[in-house]
């Protein structure tokens, strides 16, 4: 049996975990051979020791991951942040650019497409949220549309979703609507909104208290139980005016050449400009000092508006991208928008006011004139100054 020494050099007892290792000088020789293996062996468990600490520690403070969503879990009011970065109102096609290209969601959202959808098709079962590219497919439908946000849509039965500011713990608070903010909701429950187009954050209803299971499959939801004057309605053709309240605007009318052409002299007007149009030179579109005002949108926009009025009834896609002013590169591909019934509308914030704001149209048009390949028009970051609502304008013949 050994002991420990007490004093001098020979004290080299060790104590960890209630266990005390002793000097072994007075050990025999073969004892004392295995002295190096044995400190060997001390370390390592003092070394696992302490990484089993560390790890438990920072296991009691890790946060809260995007799968533990919980919707009874009240964030303090200001403690909790919007999924995204900017507040302002999205139009419904940018909410699918974004639900449909993964760079553009990383820009825009403290999420990702994924935990936003879940959580959509948590809060919201019997819609058709299932995948980002399945709800963005979704939200394509007429079915979906956005409307004013009101404060009554929040007093009795929704939330909004909120999370930290890195997107790793999820909870809920109550609230009144931003000024001029847009929500999404369902034409069969327009006072039940889905998703905020101001800050992104899906909407919960009240009255769950935890997570409920997606539906196996999507059904249709049920018929509107509110009076139908308080669906909204596409405006009528005549009164159609897409400008945003407060935001800077472009609206994109797309017009048949047929009823262009009954217009007094406007046909002859068009196709004057059109024919400078193409004479102007944008070296395959990369030339800024090639776009120019004189051209049939920003000349002759105002006569459509007033004078042939009704748009053409199409739903075509319009692509829409920015470009550096000097360079004239492209610097974002900012999504696609959909013409309804000959008009549509994107807001464009701060940022992306500095740079040339460019819409492709589909090759069916007559105007705008091809450029580099494709039929486009551009806006400038100075012609802002003209208005906080700016249209481009398309020509097309229909048969």
């Amino acid at each position: 049996m050994t002991s420990c020494k007490k004093e001098g050099k020979n004290q080299n007892a060790v104590l960890s975990n209630s266990i005390q290792f002793c000097s072994i000088d007075h050990l025999p020789l073969a004892a004392q051979l295995s002295r190096r293996n044995l400190m060997k062996f001390i370390k390592a468990v003092l070394l696992a020791i302490a990484v089993s600490f560390v790890s438990s520690a920072a296991a009691q403070v890790a946060p809260t991951l995007p799968s533990s969503f919980q919707p009874s879990v009240q964030f303090a009011r200001g403690e909790g942040d919007g999924y995204a970065y900017e507040y302002w109102n999205r139009t419904k096609a940018q909410i699918i650019a974004i639900l449909r290209n993964p760079e553009l969601a990383k820009k825009a959202m403290r999420v990702t497409c994924d935990v936003l959808v879940r959580q959509m098709a948590e809060t919201h079962p019997g819609y058709p949220f299932e995948g980002c590219e399945g709800t963005a497919k979704a939200l394509e439908s007429d079915d979906f549309v956005l409307v004013t946000c009101q404060n009554k849509m929040f007093e009795k039965d929704n939330r909004l979703a909120v999370t930290n500011s890195k997107a790793t713990k999820f909870g809920s608070w109550p609230r009144k609507c931003y000024e001029h903010e847009k929500v999404l909701v369902h034409k069969s429950g327009p006072n039940k909104p889905l998703l905020s187009a101001f800050c992104l954050n899906p909407v919960i209803p009240g009255v769950l208290a935890v997570p409920v299971a997606p539906p196996q499959a999507a059904t249709k939801p049920p018929a509107p139980t509110v009076a139908p004057s308080l669906i909204p309605q596409p405006l009528p053709p005549l009164l159609v005016n897409a400008c945003q309240p407060g935001e800077y605007t472009i609206v994109f009318d797309a017009w048949d050449w047929n009823r262009v052409a009954l217009v007094n002299d406007l046909a002859s007007e068009v196709a004057q400009l059109v024919e400078v149009a193409d004479a102007r030179e944008s070296k395959n579109a990369t030339n800024p000092k090639g776009y120019t005002t004189d051209s049939v949108s920003a000349q002759l926009g105002g006569r459509l508006r007033r004078e042939v009025r009704e748009r053409a009834p199409v739903d075509d896609l319009l692509f829409i991208q920015l470009r550096d002013p000097d360079s004239f590169e492209i610097v974002e591909k900012v999504g696609t928008v959909r013409l309804v019934k000959g008009v549509a509308s994107m807001t464009f914030n701060d940022e992306q006011r500095n740079y040339v704001i460019e819409a492709l149209w589909p090759e069916r048009y007559l105007s705008p004139t091809v450029s580099g390949g494709s039929r486009r028009l551009v806006h400038k970051p100075e012609w802002w100054n003209r208005g906080k609502c700016l249209h481009m304008h398309g020509i097309l013949k229909l048969d």
